[in-house]
This record gives C-alpha cells, sequence and structure tokens, in this order.
C-alpha cells in the first residue's frame, strides 16, 4: 500500500485487527517501523483507535520514499504484524512555519530554541489547561481561539492531555462529547475521547501554534500508579509526537492532590514544606515522573523536548530525579495576585537559579499571575512578567488568563473548583480579549524585530532613585556592540510625590559611545524616535522625559 504525506506534517497510516480483543488497549501493543533509504529508522509506537482500528502517524524529515513495516506484541494479529507498505514524502506546500522551518530544538548558544532549519523560535504561550474539555469545542470554538492567538504573537499552548488540575478525580467536567479519557475508575482508555482531541490538536497547529503537553495533572501518578501511567504517555506520544509539540510531562508534578494538602474545611495548604506525609508524597512523585521521562525518551521516535511542570517557585531540574533528562527548564513564580514585590522576588529568584544549572538549557518561566485571577493581575503586570522575562534571560514566558485556562464557556460554566474557592467568574469568552494579551503580542512582536537569540543579560547600567522597589527596578539587555534594551516600569503614584523626572539614566556605558534613543510604548504599540546622545566621561547618558507616565522600553542603538 502506497501512502502520500508531506514533509514534517502527520501522515496517518490506519490497519484493522483481525483478532478479536476484549480491551485491545491492554491486550495488543502495535508499532510501526519506518526506514529511508539511507538506513535511518524510526519505531513509531501505534495506538488503538477504537473498535478494530489502529493508527500510526508520521512526521518525515525530508522528501523521498519510506518503507513501513509493523509489529504486533500479538503476532496472530496479522492485520496488525507484519503489514509492510511505502511512503511517499513530498516537499511542503503550505505556509504553516512548523511545517516550513520544522520542529522545534535546543539553539547550539544552549539559551534559546531553533527550528530543525535554524530559524529561530520565539516562546510566547498561552494556557488551555481544560481545552479538552466540551467547553473548548472542536466545533469552530478552538479555531477561533487559536487564530486570534496566532494573530496577536503567540507561539505556543499549553494543555493537559485528558486529566488536569481543579477538580476532583471523575469529575464531570473533565469530559468531552465522548466522555473521560479513561472508562471507569481508570479501567482503560477511551479512543473517542482522543479521536475528539485529535480533532482539537489539529486546529491549534493548523493556526501555526506548537503544543505544549502535560501528560496529566501531577498527582494522577498516584491514581493511575506508574505501569497505567506509562500506558497513558505511550499512547500519548503514538498520537501526538507526530505533531510539532514539546512535552511538558505533568502539571505541578510533585503537587501532591488537593484533599491531601487540606489543613481545616475550605483551607488548603498549597505552599507546604514537603516534609512528614506531604514529604513522602512529593518524593514518590519526583521518582515516578522522572521514570515517566525516561520512558517518554526511549518511547518517542521524534526525541521532542522534554522538560517538567513545577509548582510555584520550583525550577524543574529540582523536581526530579535525574535533571540531566530535561532537555529545557521551566518554573512557576509568583501566587496569582498583584503582589509585585513577592512576583518580583520569585520571578528574579526562579530565574537566577534556573540559569546557573549545567549544562546550559533555555529557561521558560511557564506559568505566573494569570490575567484577570481574583480580579488582579494586570494588563501591565503582564507587560512586566514579559520583558523580565526575556531581558533577564528567559527564552520565553507563558501567559494564561482567568477563564482560559479552565476553559470556562459562557454557557457552560466551570464552576467552583474542587477545593472550593472560585478564582474569578470571567468566561473565555470575555478572557480571550483581555488587554494583557493584546500587549504581549505585540510585545513579542516588537521584539522578534531584533536578533533577540543574542541578547544577554545586564546589571548595573541603570541608576535607580532611592527607595526604589524590587519590582520598580529597571531590566536590561544587550547585544553586544550593537544596542542596549531596558524596561522601565514605576510606581506613577510615587515617583510623582517625589518629583523624579520620568526618565531613564544609565551608567556603566563606554565614554564617547553615540546611540540612537528609540522609545516603545507597550501598550498602544508604537515607537518614537527621541533623537540622538552621546555617552559622557563618566560613563552616564540619560533618555530624554519619557512623554507618558506609564511602562516603556528603551532601545539605545549604538551609531
Amino acid at each position: 500500500m502506497m501512502i502520500h504525506g508531506e514533509v514534517w506534517k502527520p501522515t496517518e497510516i490506519s490497519f484493522t485487527s483481525t483478532a478479536k480483543y476484549k480491551d485491545a488497549f491492554y491486550e495488543a501493543e502495535m508499532d510501526l517501523v519506518v526506514s529511508d533509504k539511507e538506513g535511518k529508522s524510526w519505531k513509531i509506537p501505534a495506538f488503538w483507535a477504537g473498535g478494530d482500528t489502529w493508527k500510526a502517524r508520521f512526521s518525515a524529515p525530508a522528501p523521498g520514499t519510506y518503507s513501513y513495516r509493523t509489529e504486533c506484541s500479538n503476532q496472530s494479529d496479522t492485520g496488525l504484524d507484519g503489514q509492510q507498505g511505502t511512503i511517499e514524502i513530498e516537499e511542503y506546500k503550505g505556509n504553516n512555519p512548523l511545517y516550513i522551518h520544522g520542529p522545534i530544538r535546543v539553539m547550539e548558544n544552549g539559551r534559546y530554541f531553533e527550528h530543525e532549519d535554524k530559524t529561530p523560535f520565539a516562546w510566547l504561550g498561552d494556557t488551555w489547561w481544560n481545552m479538552e474539555s466540551s467547553r473548548m469545542s472542536e466545533e469552530g470554538e478552538i479555531e477561533y481561539l487559536a487564530k486570534d492567538r496566532a494573530e496577536k504573537g503567540f507561539t505556543i499552548i499549553s494543555v493537559v492531555n485528558g486529566f488536569w488540575c481543579d477538580l476532583k478525580i471523575y469529575d464531570d467536567r473533565m469530559k468531552n462529547a465522548a466522555g473521560f479519557a479513561w472508562n471507569g475508575e481508570f479501567d482503560t482508555i477511551n479512543p473517542e475521547f482522543y479521536n475528539i482531541v485529535d480533532q482539537k490538536i489539529e486546529q491549534i497547529t493548523d493556526a501555526g501554534l506548537m503544543v505544549a503537553m502535560a501528560a496529566t495533572w501531577g498527582f494522577y501518578i498516584h491514581c493511575m500508579g506508574l505501569e497505567k501511567m506509562k500506558k497513558h504517555v505511550r499512547c500519548m506520544i503514538a498520537r501526538y509526537a507526530a505533531y510539532p509539540v514539546v512535552w511538558l510531562t505533568a502539571g505541578e508534578a510533585t503537587m501532591p492532590y488537593y484533599d491531601d494538602m487540606l489543613v481545616s474545611e475550605g483551607v488548603y495548604n498549597y505552599y507546604f514544606t514537603p516534609e512528614g506525609k506531604l514529604g513522602a508524597l512529593v518524593e514518590k512523585a519526583m521518582t515516578e515522573w522522572t521514570e515517566i521521562i525516561e520512558f517518554t525518551k526511549a518511547v518517542d521516535p521524534y526525541h521532542r523536548l522534554v522538560t517538567v511542570h513545577t509548582r510555584v517557585n520550583d525550577i524543574s531540574t529540582d523536581i526530579v530525579k535525574k535533571p540531566e533528562l530535561l532537555d529545557f527548564i521551566v518554573y512557576q513564580a509568583g501566587r496569582h495576585n498583584e503582589d509585585r514585590e513577592t512576583v518580583a522576588a520569585g520571578t528574579a529568584d526562579c530565574t537566577a537559579r534556573s540559569l546557573k544549572q549545567e549544562p546550559k538549557r533555555p529557561v521558560v518561566n511557564a506559568e505566573c499571575c494569570y490575567e484577570g485571577m481574583l480580579y488582579q493581575c494586570s494588563p501591565a503586570l503582564q507587560r512586566w512578567i514579559f520583558w523580565h522575562s526575556v531581558l533577564t534571560g528567559c527564552a520565553g514566558w507563558t501567559y494564561g488568563a482567568n477563564g482560559m485556562f479552565t476553559a470556562n464557556h459562557e454557557k457552560e460554566l466551570f464552576g467552583i473548583p474542587h477545593y472550593g474557592l472560585c478564582w474569578g467568574e470571567q468566561t473565555w469568552q470575555e478572557a480571550v480579549h483581555f488587554e494583557g494579551s493584546k500587549h504581549v503580542g505585540c510585545c513579542r512582536k516588537y521584539l522578534n524585530q531584533y536578533e533577540w537569540w543574542k541578547l544577554k543579560p545586564l546589571t548595573d547600567v541603570v541608576e535607580e532613585p532611592e527607595n526604589t522597589e524590587l519590582y520598580e527596578e529597571t531590566v536590561a539587555a544587550e547585544i553586544e556592540g550593537r544596542l542596549i534594551m531596558a524596561y522601565m516600569q514605576k510606581d506613577v503614584i510615587k515617583s510623582r510625590k517625589a518629583g523624579l523626572p520620568w526618565l531613564i539614566q544609565f551608567k556603566n556605558l563606554r565614554a564617547g559611545t553615540k546611540y540612537q534613543i528609540k522609545a516603545y510604548n507597550p501598550i498602544r504599540d508604537y515607537e518614537r524616535n527621541l533623537g540622538e546622545a552621546v555617552v559622557d566621561e563618566d560613563g552616564r547618558l540619560a533618555t530624554p522625559i519619557l512623554p507618558i507616565f506609564q511602562d516603556w522600553l528603551v532601545v539605545l542603538e549604538q551609531i
């Protein structure tokens, strides 16, 4: 049988079982072995698609003719074992950057991402943890959301595979039109659930957005057990590894189930010290999720990038037994409110600890203060997090919005989480239009005009006024010998009362250097040319007064 496909796009092949199974998911395991003319081969896990149908998806790196054969654990099933054929792959003809440039990998500098063809990949994510539920439908709603995010400048969508956060196990709000991801109490997988999810992943990818996928929320490994989790992960890889994805392994991987953190009625201690019973659960989770990461790397034929999502103020290398397994580092900082001092301290600490890890790896601020949480976390805070992430050495940042991550639908409300307290009742129909998402998308597009992958953080280059709070401190980075970027977000009222000029005073620059000064307005998305200036003999240069009392990005371009 001849199958046709295009470079990097998933090419699907279907097979029909000749055996009768009571539970095909457990009773048979199938692989597709694909080889090119040079002898390179890929062992691709296949998945049970329901009934007597099995499927495998192949992502080809180059045009040409590939041969395949099938292997099944039940060798008497001639529909699944010993099948042979060829796949004819042509060049990709569309305009999707994910297929034009190929999957992402780590740049040679160890700090950023690039596509297979070495085109830099700019990480700006959004968080749709609950998107597999019926509250974000495959009938136009996912397409609408993906189009909006792609147009705004986002590049990544973070999702959870089947079992996510904030709900009790087998809460009806986890269903899509086909039911739960697994039937019964983790008895066996429900392929019809995933046939719907397939459509959603396809729609996200078709919009040019990459998927960052977690297998489940972290505590489910205690519910499912290690071996069932491996079956769950193998199925996830079989269905989605051929798409341009990265693996988040698990959401808040070491967080116990909510009831285990219950202190008193209605009070949960999310910020516990891992000791006693909770310490034992954290230790068990670290061990078992490490084994899942090893399993993922062994089963994934394409070696998609792998990390693990964390609890608040953890970094991913600290929550696994073998940090060397991780291709990049993520962290979650802040506590989803407008407490700027806490956000600033957590972000700075997590970034610094992540950048110190060896070997060098990209660092992503993967979750921080979803816009609208507790009706706080304003657009200004979203802009602050973006610029503080990218100018202090992070490869990117993942935004989130209240109402979006829960898939709270105006006609099918998410309601109250299992732990009894709601973060706010905004629907995703409202959240998709939050100002912060527009602002950070524009910021990302503006940054993309420059060779941002060459940026290096700068310290001690800005003269701060006395009594400057941590969250008010200007952050800066440089492309050596070419430009300096500095982002300032001050407390307007305090500065006005103190009579402080609304400008940035640079110091410790090379005397005599001439700069063109530009100011970017991250709210209105425009740039102003503020003229030229020369660094004085003391290494100082002050910008002109910035025209509006708000946050600004200043760019000094050497002349």
